[in-house]
């Protein structure tokens, strides 16, 4: 679509520097009073990729004049800093307050030099993936703190078509990505009913009605345990487990004397303490519960509780790789970021882990994120795992794992985790005495396998829903995309609506456009007598420190 020029451009369009048609930077003017209110727009209130801006805040000049950067109506703001930048943070200011605007000091400015150059073409210009994709490639900076620099910016080519046609594209633009919108909102709302759908699932779970019919069909067999036989089984497991742990104990301690003990420096192998509160509460029931099922402490039903190893971890791959939070996703171990150090055997046994034991967050600047919970498989026992997280090993007698994992999600254990979870410096923890004392409703073992299997097939399904829902995301992120890269390849327009564009009475070809914009520079930047004029940035920039060209563009910041 659309005809070409003899050097294979789009006719009527030309190729320019950012800085050649856009001011970078521009500096506030001095005029302002300070009493005057005006839009503020933090980082957060730019919504990224689609431009929209959240206008509900405002301050005076007096406030931001010297700690934020200036904008208007008309300027296009572009983040600047990492990661926002790749996210797409971008947006076109309109109906600021007073037509005025000051936010972070993270936003790059960039403010067109002539009505012919219209913000909406920068601002889907700067939208690209591959423009966002090569400006990262150019940043500079420390890890962290990469940035944009304005040396990047001023060097920045695009291509420029007449007005008339930057105003059809930019439209077509708005009314494809509207459509598009609709079918992402959707997308949107049904992946939060899905995630609505799994949190219905786990509450009714473990209120007992996902096995409401094998109980009835045990009951009427004559096997169904009650709540008392629940409460017995755990307490004989207990017992017999404490018995084992002193057993243990004692032969450590022989073996420790016989071994030379305290005159070989060996320390003594520590008794087992006592056992937890079984029931936490008075009589341990709810009535939200099944009658055969019971309440009971976390702490009741498992063997351990060990906090993880906290030795320096690094990237390259000597040692033992070692779990830490990021590995902890959905109820499993992702072991896709590992972290590796070296340990003393001793170390070695201490952070073992074994199939079927449970590894969950304790600490964490999320709190939706503590107490997140993950099974360990076969497949990840060479692992050993780091001092965030908590190793919990079940007493297989009574609960399995992964009755805990699902139990540990669960809407009542969500509210009890994070009730408990305290915050320190924006940090929230949950320490092994409040993860043992949580109150988990408790059945049989036979019957846990039965829940685990019905929230296990449920899942499954709704897992698959997702996996569609984020492929039709990914599919209109590379529509919109393609969009895009259609319109400014100036193949977005039909013939039909090319030749409506240049019939257009105001049609006027973009190099006519260029050509006044530098004629007006070259008049605003001829020095005055005895005074020296300073002048917007050259193509040679680059070679400035991005320090100095900022000071030089925008000295309002």
């Amino acid at each position: 679509m659309g005809s070409l020029d003899k050097d294979g451009s789009r006719k009527g369009w030309v190729k320019a520097r950012l800085s050649e048609i856009a001011l970078i930077n521009p500096s506030v003017s001095s005029e302002l009073t300070d009493d005057l209110e005006v839009s503020f727009i933090p980082m957060r209130a730019v919504e990224a990729i689609s431009g929209k801006v959240d206008l509900t805040e405002s301050r005076t000049v007096g406030e931001v004049r010297s700690r934020y950067t200036s904008f208007r109506d008309g300027d296009v703001l572009w983040a600047k800093i990492t990661p926002c930048m790749e996210n797409g943070k971008a947006a076109v200011m309109r109906g600021l307050k007073n037509g005025l605007g000051f936010g972070s000091t993270e936003f790059h400015v960039l403010r067109p030099r002539d009505p012919g150059v219209r913000g909406e073409w920068l601002f889907f210009f700067l939208i690209q993936r591959s423009v966002r994709r090569d400006a990262k490639n150019n940043m500079t900076g420390s890890a962290g703190q990469l940035r944009v620099p304005v040396a990047y910016l001023t060097e920045m080519c695009l291509p420029l078509p007449p007005l008339v046609e930057q105003r059809a594209i930019v439209a077509k633009i708005e009314a494809l990505f509207s459509e598009l919108d609709k079918g992402v909102e959707l997308l949107k709302t049904v992946k939060q009913q899905l995630k609505q759908y799994r949190q219905a699932v786990l509450k009714a779970a473990f209120e007992g009605k996902l096995t409401a019919e094998w109980r009835s069909k045990q009951q009427a067999a004559g096997r169904l345990p009650s709540a008392d036989d629940v409460l017995e089984a755990i307490k004989m497991a207990r017992e017999e487990r404490y018995r084992q742990q002193v057993l243990e104990w004692e032969q450590a301690v022989v073996a420790w004397e016989l071994g030379g003990g305290e005159e070989l420096g060996r320390k003594k192998p520590t008794k087992p303490q006592k056992l937890p509160p079984m029931v936490s509460g008075a009589n341990g029931t709810s009535s939200a519960l099944p009658a055969e099922w019971t309440e009971v402490t976390l702490g009741a039903v498992i063997e351990t509780l060990t906090y993880g190893t906290a030795k320096k971890c690094v990237a390259e791959p000597h040692g033992t790789s070692v779990l830490r939070i990021p590995n902890i996703v959905a109820g499993r171990i992702d072991t896709t970021d590992l972290k590796y150090a070296t340990f003393s055997e001793d170390e070695l046994e201490t952070y073992a882990l074994q199939a079927d034991d449970v590894l969950i967050i304790r600490s964490n600047g999320s709190v939706s994120l503590v107490g997140r919970p993950a099974l360990v498989t076969d497949h990840d026992t060479h692992h050993l795992f780091a001092g965030y997280l908590v190793r919990l090993r079940p007493n297989r007698a009574i609960v399995s794992g992964r009755y805990l994992v699902w139990c540990l999600q669960a809407p009542r254990l969500r509210v009890q985790i994070e009730a408990k979870a305290r915050s320190t410096s924006g940090v929230h923890n949950i320490n092994s005495d409040e993860i043992c004392s949580l109150r988990i409703p408790f059945c049989s073992l036979a019957e846990q396998q039965v829940v685990v299997a019905e929230i296990e097939a449920r899942f499954s399904v709704l897992d698959n829903l997702d996996r569609a829902v984020d492929h039709g995301l990914q599919q209109a992120e590379a529509l919109r995309q393609g969009i895009l890269k259609k319109a400014f390849e100036g193949r977005l327009l039909s013939e039909a609506e090319l030749a409506a564009v240049r019939n257009d009475p105001d049609y006027e070809p973009a190099d006519k456009l260029l050509e006044r914009i530098r004629a007006e520079r070259e008049r605003n930047v001829q020095p005055s007598r005895g005074r020296r004029t300073r002048t917007t940035a050259q193509p040679n920039s680059r070679r400035r420190s991005e320090k100095s060209a900022e000071e030089t563009v925008n000295s309002g910041r």
